[in-house]
């Protein structure tokens, strides 16, 4: 059994490498992200774990893509006629995880919500959204608008009001409350200094442009 991480040196990773690769060594543990970047192929692949630690954020899935790139290394063609993948996951998730390896499509969703307030800054600079109102439009016109009307449960949590109002009231207190985040950490100032509006002008500062330019 070997083990392969950033931890080694480049003189240990090789000897690592070269010793699998010629089947000297029959085992190798590696952390996820070199699983990605090195070329090595396989017949056994063992996913130990689908979620990993993000942080403040907590545990969260990992990408499906990097999953099936790791997995794509057993029973490469060019080196042999057979492969086994094994994918260790919670309970709730094997029905997800066995959708995705069998190759049947799943519903893309929008993460715009999620990190919006770097989008409404960049288009505050361009002077595309000069206000509240129009920053409800822009939303309108993206694809998390479109996947809200078909899948709303995915963002925003059930009421006994109906979609059209559910999402209204979404996008209503996403954007005044991200353009409020904006203007309270000076990256956007509004007209005057009254309670901001639907109609209330805004502007980028220097900070909000600098932003915009390098995030």
């Amino acid at each position: 059994v070997g083990f392969h991480s950033a931890g080694m040196t480049y003189a240990d990773r090789k000897i690592v490498e070269t010793l699998f690769a010629s089947c000297d060594l029959m085992v190798l543990c590696t952390t996820s992200t070199l699983a990605q970047g090195v070329n090595l192929p396989a017949h056994l692949v063992v996913i130990r774990g689908t979620s990993q630690y993000k942080g403040n954020a907590g545990y969260a899935e990992t990408s499906e893509l990097n999953i099936l790139q790791m997995i794509g290394r057993a029973g490469r063609p060019q080196f042999d006629d057979s492969g086994v993948a094994v994918i260790m996951t919670a309970h709730d998730m094997v029905e997800k995880w066995q959708k995705i390896t069998s190759g049947k499509k799943q519903p893309v969703e929008s993460n715009l919500h999620k990190n919006i307030i770097e989008h409404l800054n960049a288009e505050i600079c361009l002077k595309s959204i000069p206000n509240v109102e129009i920053a409800i439009e822009w939303v309108k016109s993206t694809f998390l608008y479109v996947r809200m009307q078909k899948n709303p449960t995915h963002y925003i949590p059930q009421s006994k009001s109906s979609l059209a109002a559910n999402i209204a009231t979404f996008i209503h207190d996403l954007c005044f409350s991200n353009i409020k985040e904006l203007i309270g950490i000076n990256l956007v100032t509004q007209h005057d200094n009254e309670q901001l509006q639907l109609t209330t002008e805004l502007a980028a500062t220097e900070l909000g442009k600098a932003m915009a330019k390098f995030y």
